[in-house]
């Protein structure tokens, strides 16, 4: 539940012809939607719900195929029909707290330069409170994904081979945990949770049976 977004102010011109802002609104800054069209934005009329961050659908698929030596384990699982904002002020405020600025940030920010009203990152500045923290459409992202949880990929050595080294059965294996996650939430960030990814478990076995 909070205000729709509809782009970011272009300039001083932009701001004087669109609705009143509920705050002291200044270029590179959010332009929330007038709802019921009064000329001015205010909380008690002008807010609406903005996502839903329960999904709607659960999927997943548990793979198992075997070629002659090979063999593979394959898991995915991954939900839709979700929206998530950013709900930490590090992972979404650049400079809060002497936080540093994320690649994603900079690269996609507005400046006087380059006023895109349409950037995904607003004016550069210490982002701590007041507006910046109101929820609102601009930032909510699809939380939808697609994940490989695990993935393995073994191979057992011919007994003939096996054999001739000295032992009964000699099987490789390679596996990892949260291989890849498919999203279009914010980069580097954990779709599911909404925040930091989880971590990323690579193993090489060997199992000998003498």
């Amino acid at each position: 539940y909070g205000y729709v977004v509809d782009g970011l102010f272009v300039d001083e011109n932009d701001i004087q012809n669109y609705p009143t802002q509920p705050y002291t609104a200044v270029p590179g800054e959010y332009r929330f939607k007038d709802l019921n069209g009064d000329g001015k934005v205010t909380p008690e009329h002008d807010r609406k719900v903005i996502g839903n961050q329960f999904p709607k659908y659960s999927y997943g698929l548990n793979l198992n195929a075997r070629y002659k030596g090979f063999d593979l384990a394959l898991l995915l699982r991954g939900l839709g029909g979700a929206n998530r904002m950013i709900i930490s002020n590090h992972q979404g405020r650049a400079l809060y707290l002497g936080s540093n600025v994320q690649e994603w940030m900079y690269n996609n920010r507005w400046t006087s330069e380059n006023p895109n009203p349409n950037a995904t990152y607003p004016r550069m500045t210490t982002h701590s409170d007041g507006v910046h923290t109101w929820a609102s459409s601009y930032w909510m992202r699809s939380a939808d994904f697609l994940r490989i949880d695990n993935f393995q990929l073994g191979y057992t050595l011919p007994s003939t081979l096996s054999k001739r080294i000295g032992t009964k059965n000699l099987y490789i294996y390679t596996s990892c945990r949260n291989l890849l996650t498919l999203s279009g939430y914010y980069k580097g960030w954990d779709p599911e949770t909404g925040l930091y990814p989880p971590t990323r478990v690579l193993l090489l076995g060997l199992n000998i049976k003498l």
